[in-house]
């Protein structure tokens, strides 16, 4: 795992010393990477490229990157793991590539040398953001794994084609400051999450999962070009697998292809873990890691004062039936006033998940014995596990049945003429402000997957589309930028089994009753998990990884809110209306549950005060 950047100084612009900027990128990944240094330059193309390096496998130097193929061709700056590695091995070694170490990094190489860029990645199955300069054809070439594990940005700053895993190190040493993107702010506020592939700043994106951006820097190209090398669109819209999800060989192939999914991770040169919240995902992956070892695996949870938002009992439950060295971490509201000031240094742009503190405190815990973790994302996604598919789909059953019900129900009021369709339900179902316009003045929210679903491929099956828009948004959005920032603000590699990409093509392709079925989602994947524990672990009610925020704002954290929503200052900055801002702040106060937009506004405060007001706003278009 690391943290890479580069930078491409167009002609015309000489940089005697690239070294110089590429260290202040780099100074700012030191925690993705803090085992290693490496820069490398091209100074007759303007192209340096730089890593960090967190050492996993083959600790020795030769996993030194950036790394320069034996030809001299092709110099790769790489993050993330090629889990398939040693399986893709003996076939380079085959074609006589000369190895001179054990990492994936060389792996990678070796097949981009042998294959070329793009039937390399068809070969290749991991989680991974890279860069890779191909010397004699004078291209740059960014790719992004699949679904989004690891993050990747890029753009132009002070006229110069940047890109890093962080946006604060794609600013790096920059002379000006960035612009906010108020369109991105209301899809931010949308969401809890800015989408890809925009970035809270006008001149930076992000590339998308499972895509490729190519800098003809030899010609002289800005701007990349964007290739889809693999689309889950394709794999979700295909017409389902006809199985019969009874049919124990069906559980028997699903069990097959987990198992080797968590034997992959747990491939590592550094001590190893898991992280247990007692729930199917993560309890399955700890049962399966259990299975092939002889060695106790190290378990890792987190808890809560409140016992309504406590799931720690669960996880020890599970950690002593597995016989699992098991460890548990209990987060307290003054835990969580200290742990504020890192969010706005984690996550570079505003986000918004309240599972973020404890996520971070659980990696910083973990840390402390391991350096590397797995984990259960992906499951909820994959098989149908969030409670939101079946209250949808329950909310459209009934919209057929009542336009009343669905209004009462989703509080539309009486201005809504006509029913909402199923994909408003699902919209309104994930939206943290569904008129985030209303919120961020001047902006226009932007047109994305959830709110226009023509921008998606048909799919019929309402469960089935759901699923699919939660994989291309939800996940890597939302959870993956979770899960990256925190354990690798603690230089910890998170690794998820279920994110295998022969998982998310078979799961996409089951039928919809072996994920959801009698109103309960992960069915196919509770009857694998019925092979490993005894149905008291696997029959119970999902709950979700987050502190008792809503209490915490009215009383421990008030002190820290006031401020950040005081009237004065919204007004000021000049970006949020401050109006019904202040009447979320009250009404939560007198005790109607307005938590999670408040979050949101809260976080991108605290974003802002963080970088001192740096950034300055888009001239609004209006004086909404």
């Amino acid at each position: 795992m690391c943290g890479i950047a580069g930078r491409v100084r167009y002609a015309g612009r000489p940089d005697p010393d690239p070294r110089a900027s590429l260290g202040a990128m780099l100074a700012v990944l030191r925690h993705r990477g803090p085992d290693d240094e490496g820069m490398w330059a091209d100074p007759a193309n303007g192209v340096a490229l730089g890593n960090r390096r967190l050492a996993i496998v083959d600790v020795a130097p030769t996993g030194h990157q950036p790394m320069v193929a034996p030809s001299g061709r092709y110099v790769l700056t790489f993050n993330g793991e090629i889990y398939n590695a040693d399986r893709l091995r003996p076939e380079l070694e085959q074609r006589r590539y000369p190895f001179v170490g054990r990492s994936d990094t060389e792996v990678l190489l070796a097949a981009i040398a042998e294959w070329g860029v793009d039937r390399a990645l068809e070969r290749v199955d991991g989680m991974f953001a890279f860069a890779v300069w191909d010397r004699d054809a004078r291209v740059l070439v960014l790719a992004r794994d699949r679904i989004g594990e690891k993050p990747l940005y890029y753009g132009i700053v002070d006229g110069d084609f940047v890109f890093a895993s962080e946006l604060d190190a794609a600013l790096a040493g920059s002379s000006g400051s960035p612009t906010i993107d108020r369109d991105a702010l209301a899809a931010y506020l949308r969401r809890g999450c800015v989408p890809t592939p925009m970035t809270i700043y006008r001149d930076l994106v992000q590339v998308p999962p499972g895509t490729t951006a190519r800098l003809d820097v030899g010609r002289g190209s800005a701007e990349p070009t964007l290739r889809a090398y693999w689309s889950a669109a394709t794999w979700a819209a295909a017409t389902p697998n006809a199985v019969d999800a009874n049919d124990p060989l069906v559980v028997d192939e699903l069990d097959r292809l987990l198992r080797d999914a968590v034997s992959l991770r747990m491939r590592a040169d550094v001590p190893l873990g898991a992280f247990l919240s007692g729930g199917i995902d993560s309890s399955l992956v700890v049962a399966l890691m259990q299975a092939q070892t002889d060695a106790a695996v190290r378990t890792f949870t987190i808890g809560f004062e409140d016992p309504t938002y406590d799931e720690s009992g669960w996880a020890a439950n599970v950690a002593r039936r597995l016989g699992t060295h098991h460890s548990e971490l209990r987060m307290t509201a003054g835990e969580a006033t200290e742990a504020l000031p890192l969010i706005p240094t984690m996550y570079d742009e505003p986000f918004a998940d309240p599972s973020a503190l404890p996520t971070s405190l659980l990696a910083s815990f973990a840390r402390r014995d391991v350096t590397v973790a797995l984990s259960g994302d992906g499951g909820d996604e994959l098989f149908g596990g969030y409670a939101q598919y079946v209250q949808c789909m329950s909310a459209w059953m009934a919209s057929r049945r009542s336009e009343r019900t669905i209004r009462a129900r989703f509080r539309l009021g009486a201005r809504s003429a006509t029913r909402p369709s199923r994909e408003e339900i699902f919209c309104n179902a994930r939206s943290y402000f569904r008129d985030p316009d209303s919120i961020v003045i001047g902006s226009t929210e932007p047109t994305t997957v959830m709110t226009h679903p023509q921008l998606g491929p048909t799919i019929d099956d309402y469960d089935a589309w759901m699923i699919y828009v939660d994989l291309v948004t939800y996940l890597p959005d939302f959870v993956l930028t979770k899960v990256d920032r925190a354990t690798m603000a603690h230089s910890l590699e998170s690794r998820a089994p279920l994110l295998d990409r022969r998982l998310v093509e078979y799961a996409l392709t089951l039928p919809a009753n072996a994920r959801i079925r009698d109103g309960r989602g992960k069915w196919l994947l509770r009857r694998v998990l019925d092979r490993y524990l005894e149905p008291e672990y696997v029959e119970r009610p999902k709950a979700g990884f987050e502190p008792p925020l809503g209490t915490w704002l009215r009383t421990t954290l008030r002190e820290w809110v006031e401020p950040l929503l005081a009237e004065s200052r919204l007004r000021a900055e000049g970006f949020l209306n401050a109006d019904p801002v202040r009447m979320l702040w009250r009404e939560h106060l007198s005790g109607r549950d307005r938590t999670y937009p408040l979050w949101s506004v809260l976080v991108f405060q605290s974003w802002l005060e963080h970088r001192g007001r740096r950034p300055v706003p888009e001239p609004a278009r209006d004086c909404r």
